[in-house]
């Protein structure tokens, strides 16, 4: 019985043993999961951000291509066309050399349709590039950008129809670049409710 204890105890030591290796070809390491050009998430407009984000639900301005290509066809600010810049150093407090930078401007095509185009760059700043060894890979500059075209258009009083089309370009470490292109849709149904207190 002493000998079947000490046999069943070795087998399973030896199994928990090998169940914490890894196999070839399995990374063990921990990395973090990173999202592909994350710099699309970033408020271009200090208005929207200022409020917490709610770019969809404020008044269309030349921002709106942003937040919703539909809501462009109920710009009316009495010119026809716009154009609106941004600055956002980012992480200000953290790293003086990164930053957002967002050029926006539109053009209304009589009163039912609106056209719009959009540039944002985003600057990492200079970062040193470490191997897995400490060892100095060298320093680069990493970039981003994208430029949209947009397109909208009046369908009723309350409802509008956009797209855009969206050239996306990332470098980020110097040896290795990549665009795309995207393109996308959306619709705004502008629906305003009011009550109204009766007189007594």
């Amino acid at each position: 019985m002493n000998k079947l204890s000490l046999l069943v105890f070795f087998l399973f030591t030896t199994t928990l043993g090998f169940a914490q290796g890894t196999l070839i070809g399995q990374d063990s390491t921990n990395r973090v999961i990173t999202t592909a050009v994350p710099f699309l998430t970033i408020t271009p407009d200090a208005r929207a951000a200022g409020m917490g984000d709610v770019g969809v639900a404020t008044s269309a301005d030349v921002n709106s291509a942003y937040w919703n290509a539909g809501k462009l066809a109920f710009i009316d600010n009495g010119l026809g066309y716009g154009v609106s810049g941004s600055y956002t150093p980012w992480l200000g407090k953290i790293i003086n050399d990164m930053y957002v930078f967002y050029l926006s401007g539109f053009y209304k095509i009589g009163r039912e349709q609106t056209v719009a185009a959009s540039m944002k760059y985003f600057d990492l700043g200079e970062i040193q590039f470490r191997g897995v060894s400490a060892e100095d890979l060298g320093r680069f500059n990493p970039r981003e950008f994208s430029f949209d075209v947009t397109y909208s258009r009046l369908l009723t009083e309350e409802i509008a129809l956009g797209g855009a089309l969206r050239y996306i370009h990332s470098n980020l470490t110097g040896a290795l670049s990549t665009g795309n292109i995207d393109a996308g849709r959306a619709i705004l149904w502008r629906w305003i409710w009011a009550y109204i207190i009766p007189d007594r």
